[in-house]
């Protein structure tokens, strides 16, 4: 087995930033699709979701994400405190 070595990132001072407040996942055989966007206001007084963000990535990244996101999620609300409910359809 090859021996595990850290991966150094750069770019990040200067990667486009995009804030989301809303989210879905969308999956094949093949790959894994994260979409984030903005709650904006609609015409008539309703609220829709604009997708501004899509990343694609293979099965097996989104795995080695997922611990990742959990402990950094922990993390967070040791120092913040418990998040509050947020409705979810799916």
């Amino acid at each position: 087995m090859p021996e595990s070595k850290r991966l150094r990132m750069t770019g990040a001072e200067t990667a486009p930033v995009f804030y989301a407040n809303v989210g879905s996942v969308l999956s094949t055989p093949f790959d894994i699709q994260l979409l984030f966007g903005e709650i904006i206001e609609a015409a008539g007084g309703g609220a829709e979701g604009r997708i501004t963000v899509r990343i694609i990535m293979t099965p097996e990244h989104v795995a080695l994400l997922l611990p990742v996101l959990s402990g950094r999620l922990q993390e967070y609300t040791k120092r913040n405190g418990k998040l509050r409910s947020v409705a979810v359809s799916r």
